[in-house]
């Protein structure tokens, strides 16, 4: 069985600026990761809604009355809370790892892309973070709505 090394590597065997572009490669792969993550998990908080609400309906007659709306919206809520936590914990890591990577750029005094991103007229925008939130809000008014209209789009109360 093979054990981790914990000795200390002397700095001065380190190649700094190899280092420095293999953790930026990686982090940017990190984000880029974390961003298709979040785009997957609101298509399968969709998916999954969809998917639940068919198993719901037979026989296109919609068995949803006011005593069975918790049955109809509980699985889906925990779909979109979930899912919309789990969004905004990556986003925050995006957040974290952007603001490294503008200390990193302005302690060389290099003027790179997150940089350019903290310009005077885009010091506070978050876009991922109000896009990512605004996605999950609709997906959980969606959600806790949607059984509402059923009966307002035509559909037929099934016989329970």
């Amino acid at each position: 069985m093979k054990t981790r090394n914990t000795t200390p590597i002397p700095k001065e065997s380190i190649n700094l600026p190899n280092f420095s572009i293999e953790q930026n490669k990686a982090l940017w792969s990190e984000i880029a990761e974390s961003v298709k993550e979040t785009r997957l998990l609101e298509r399968y908080a969709v998916i999954g809604t969809a998917a639940y609400w068919a198993f719901l309906i037979k026989d296109g007659k919609v068995p949803l009355i006011s005593q069975n709306y918790l049955e109809w919206v509980l699985i889906p809520t925990l779909f979109a809370v979930l899912g919309g936590l789990r969004s905004l914990a990556l986003l925050s890591r995006v957040t974290l790892i952007g603001d490294f990577l503008r200390g990193i750029e302005s302690s060389v005094e290099y003027p790179g892309w997150e940089t350019y991103l903290e310009s005077a007229t885009r010091k506070h925008s978050k876009p991922f973070l109000t896009t990512g939130l605004i996605i999950w809000i609709f997906i959980l008014l969606t959600v806790l709505l949607v059984p509402l209209l059923f009966q307002y789009f035509g559909f037929q109360p099934a016989k329970c």
